[in-house]
């Protein structure tokens, strides 16, 4: 029996605007037995061994259009084969033209022809009721229809009078005139005008004169100096809201040194709890004594704010800080800082001094002008500004969210240089100048307050540190600046970048003298009294002042004026950070800079504990925790298990083969 043999199409993939090929392969089937059926299939890869169900020589690679060849059973069509199939190409043969010349089938002339009346006729019935009805009919006229019908004979013809043709009119077109578009309704800009002076407290200071008490206590320094033989007098003093200065005269062939020996002989004549030592003070030959006293005055914001000193001042970041031992109001401008440090204990009025310098700022600048960006992980102090018009962003409350926000200020302190440099403009100054001149949007200033750093450093250490060296570096001439505030002046918290940059910097009182020397680089700040009793350093000096003080009524009117009559118009919305916040969370934990750092230190010290990485590399606990799951994921360390950190699972050496594949 001859070997029976079926076609087997493998499909190609063919190149673009190429003509298709077949490839054809011949696959010999196995010799069938004397009882197959010729009809029945037989499979080229089970042979006789197959299914009851037949199998379909389908190919499943290739062309998807010849998957199923071998169920054709007729000749596939060419295109060409089809084309002609079509009418169309009948219509457009060379016989077909033939036809048309020969007058077979009459050809459409290109001529108009003329319309002819065309008839109606009306058949009347012997038995039916003769009645005329006229039926308006609408007539088309073909030329063709009336060729046909020319050489046909009618046996009755009723004529019907012509129907006289009215030219018709022309049509009047009618213009649609567009409705004037009413005019939009502009809110018209209001002008800023700054809160009511009468939303703060006031009171009458009294001015300085001679005190019972400051006599009295003169007499007792004196009485110290006799009984331990120190060469020295009360030449006069100077009292102030809360201490007294008392002016020490030195005699010839004693040292200053001596006066600092007699501090606790001091506290035990004067009975009060603490004293300040100034040896000498700064522009004279005395030494200061500084001496807390018997009744403490309040300095009131609205003193300092409802004065001609601040208010006739052209500068716009000028702020509000106290009053000093000698009674004169001193002020501090943002704008040359260019940043500040602020730092104190509990109850030490180091809030209250944050709120005086935001109360000053509103008051000062419109929001066009200014803007603030307000950090507060605690969220009790600066909650009270949220939806005011000054702000850049809502009050931010989240520490992750803080790093962002410190990350975009970054970005508009770059995107303002390169503004800077496009229009060969120095600074911020310059530029607000030039638009003035030019006409043009004004570039307000921004003033970044951050009232705990501890918080924040807790959470993301380095990227806030690097954020803050940048913008401390690098932002005065931009307009931004920055004012920093923290109970915990250590030096894990105000690290040696960012305290570098911040030349300008207030103590109030703290735990200690390590944490004093933290912030003035010097003892003195453990001595204060509290309560708003502060040291205000600044390149030029350094002076004791009592801080003004506003309370939350004032701020709560202030702040209430602003909302009702302008509301919030951030720059940035808190879901455009919240975004960027995820972004950056979910990024590949491997592409850390410290990640390599990182594996090395766990691997080397076989240890999978987070706190232990976080104290090493002083990072986050979430940033630690992430590198530790792309470990796991790399198979360096273990997955958690209750009660037991991870365990390590590599050495160094095949540590180091898995960093060079990743």
């Amino acid at each position: 029996m001859k070997e029976r043999r079926r076609d087997f199409y493998i499909a190609s993939i063919t190149e673009p605007k190429q003509e298709e090929k077949k490839e054809t392969a011949q696959v010999q089937s196995p010799p069938s037995k004397p009882d197959t059926k010729p009809n029945e299939f037989i499979s080229p890869f089970l042979g006789r061994q197959k299914n009851t169900v037949g199998t379909p020589p389908a190919v499943s690679y290739g062309n998807a259009g010849k998957q199923y060849e071998g169920y054709r059973k007729q000749r596939k069509l060419t295109p060409e084969e089809i084309r002609r199939q079509n009418a169309s190409y009948v219509l457009n043969t060379e016989q077909y033209k033939q036809i048309l010349k020969k007058g077979i089938i009459p050809q459409i002339s290109e001529e108009p022809v003329a319309p002819k009346p065309s008839y109606e006729e009306t058949i009347v019935f012997d038995d039916e009721v003769k009645a005329s009805s006229k039926k308006d009919r609408f007539q088309y006229y073909d030329h063709r229809i009336e060729e046909e019908v020319e050489g046909m004979e009618q046996e009755e013809e009723i004529v019907i009078p012509e129907e006289e043709i009215k030219p018709e009119e022309p049509v009047k077109r009618i213009e649609h005139k567009e409705k004037p578009k009413p005019r939009p309704i502009v809110k018209p800009k209001t002008v800023y005008k700054a809160p009511p002076l009468s939303f703060l407290k006031k009171e009458p200071i009294a001015k300085g004169g001679k005190s019972e008490w400051a006599e009295r206590c003169s007499v007792l320094l004196n009485q110290v100096f006799n009984d331990f033989d120190f060469g020295g007098e009360v030449a006069g003093y100077i009292q102030g809201p809360s201490v007294t200065q008392f002016l020490i005269n030195i005699k010839k062939g004693t040292t200053v040194k001596n006066i600092t020996a007699l501090e606790k002989d001091l506290l035990r004549y004067l009975e009060v709890r603490n004293v300040r030592i100034q040896d000498p003070i700064p522009g004279t030959s005395y030494a200061g004594i500084e001496v807390p006293n018997a009744e403490r005055k309040n300095v009131l914001l609205g003193n300092l704010i409802d004065n001609p000193l601040f208010l006739n001042d052209p500068r716009k970041l000028q702020v509000a800080l106290g009053i000093d031992i000698s009674g004169e109001f001193i002020y501090a401008d943002i704008a040359k800082m260019p940043h500040g440090l602020i730092a104190g204990a509990t109850n030490s009025g180091k809030s209250v001094c944050i709120n005086s310098m935001i109360i000053s700022l509103l008051y000062k600048n419109s929001p066009e002008d200014l803007r603030l960006i307000l950090i507060d992980p605690k969220m009790v102090e600066l909650s009270s500004y949220d939806d005011i018009p000054h702000l850049a962003m809502p009050v931010i409350t989240d520490s992750k969210l803080a790093s962002q926000a410190l990350k975009w200020a970054v970005e508009e302190m770059e995107r303002r240089f390169v503004l800077f440099n496009n229009m060969h403009l120095k600074n911020i100054v310059a530029y607000n100048k030039k638009v003035d001149e030019e006409g043009g949007k004004k570039m307000p200033y921004i003033v970044i307050i951050i009232d705990e750093l501890s918080d924040l450093m807790m959470v993301a250490a380095n990227e806030v540190e690097s954020h803050i060296q940048r913008l401390t570096q690098k932002a005065r001439a931009a307009g931004i600046h920055v004012i920093v505030a923290t109970q915990r002046p250590s030096t894990d918290i105000i690290r040696g970048s960012i305290k570098n940059n911040i030349l300008v910097r207030a103590a109030f009182r703290v735990a200690s003298n390590v944490d004093s020397r933290t912030i003035l680089d010097h003892g003195g700040a453990e001595t204060l009294l509290g309560n708003g009793d502060m040291l205000y350093s600044e390149p030029t000096g350094e002076y004791r002042l009592q801080g003004a003080y506003v309370d939350d009524g004032e701020i709560s009117r202030v702040t209430s004026y602003l909302r009702d009559n302008y509301g919030p118009q951030y720059l940035i919305d808190l879901s455009e950070l919240e975004e960027k916040t995820e972004i950056s969370e979910d990024n590949d934990a491997t592409l850390d800079p410290l990640f390599n750092d990182v594996a090395y230190f766990v691997v080397r010290n076989n240890t999978g504990s987070n706190n232990k990485i976080t104290q090493a590399f002083k990072i986050s606990f979430n940033r630690a925790d992430r590198m530790l799951l792309a470990m796991e994921n790399l198979g360096i360390v273990s997955s958690t298990v209750k009660g037991k950190q991870r365990e390590v699972l590599v050495s160094e050496t095949e540590l180091e083969a898995i960093l060079n594949r990743k």
